[in-house]
């Protein structure tokens, strides 16, 4: 009898370890499919087109292609020779720089910035000055339910594409790299959230009006896999008197957290999230 017990008591343990086994595996295979959605999805190619077309392909067939504007002068020596003193060198411009001819013969002045004005635009091999302003989808594609966005900026370092309503939830495209940002929280009477696109960059600034604020903010993140061209800064806060406030900050597979530390702090205190285009 006891050998028996001892057979079924076997017997049970096998098949517990055999749904475990099996629960785990279905588990896995879930969190490599959630991991492949959120990570592995490949970076569509981001052009004029498929920006103006709010992500959907059969509206980007529709549109126009872009008129690539030949170069002006073949060399830069044609050009030096064509332009009037005072004119700029445009075959001479760098990413952070200006040339222009001078009224003595063989000599030039450049004027240098400390940040990047410019960037390489890649299909016609000229820099070009980066564009901040925000733009909206074809009308082709705003009365389509399939957009993946209503408004977009394309500044030439990096494109990002968002929702009017939320333009804080936004994907950001440097190259191959991209990230894609949900915040967790919401506007409200004690929070506001106010983005800022800039020339290398994207930052989200939250205000949290009063002590009523939410002082842990989340967000899901998802963003390419290997080698990124885009950065998350190390978080900024400051209260109203201008002190820095203590944020920690930490991310957990797609969860990104700041913990603001108000103790002490004047409101309104101002958070800051900011994204950087590498290069």
């Amino acid at each position: 009898m006891n050998k028996r017990r001892a057979v079924d008591k076997v017997k049970i343990s096998f098949r517990t370890l055999e749904i475990v086994a099996v629960a785990l595996a279905v588990s896995a295979m879930a969190m490599c499919f959630i991991y492949w959605q959120i990570y592995g999805t490949k970076n569509p190619e981001i052009t004029s087109k498929w920006l103006q077309s709010g992500g959907i392909a059969s509206v980007m067939a529709q549109l126009p292609d872009q008129k690539i504007t030949p170069k002006e002068f073949a060399t830069s020596t044609d050009e030096v020779a064509a332009r009037k003193p005072g004119e700029e060198i445009v075959s001479l411009r760098t990413a952070n720089s200006q040339t222009f001819k001078s009224s003595k013969p063989g000599e030039f002045k450049a004027k240098i910035y400390t940040a990047p004005k410019y960037y390489l635009d890649k299909t016609s091999s000229t820099y070009k000055p980066i564009d901040t302003s925000t733009h909206q989808i074809s009308d082709l594609a705003k009365s389509n339910p399939e957009k993946q966005f209503d408004e977009y900026i394309d500044a030439g370092v990096y494109q990002a594409t968002w929702f009017a309503d939320k333009p804080w939830d936004y994907k950001m495209f440097a190259g191959d790299s991209w990230i894609q940002y949900k915040a967790l929280f919401s506007e409200s009477a004690s929070l506001t959230i106010s983005v800022n696109k800039l020339k290398t960059s994207m930052n989200q600034t939250i205000t949290l009006v009063d002590s009523t604020a939410p002082t842990k903010l989340q967000w899901t993140v998802a963003q390419s896999l290997g080698k990124s061209a885009l950065t998350i800064q190390s978080p900024i806060a400051q209260d109203a008197d201008g002190k820095e406030v203590k944020v920690v900050s930490y991310q957990i597979g797609g969860m990104l957290t700041y913990e603001v530390y108000t103790t002490g702090a004047v409101f309104p205190i101002l958070v800051g999230l900011t994204t950087i285009a590498n290069g």
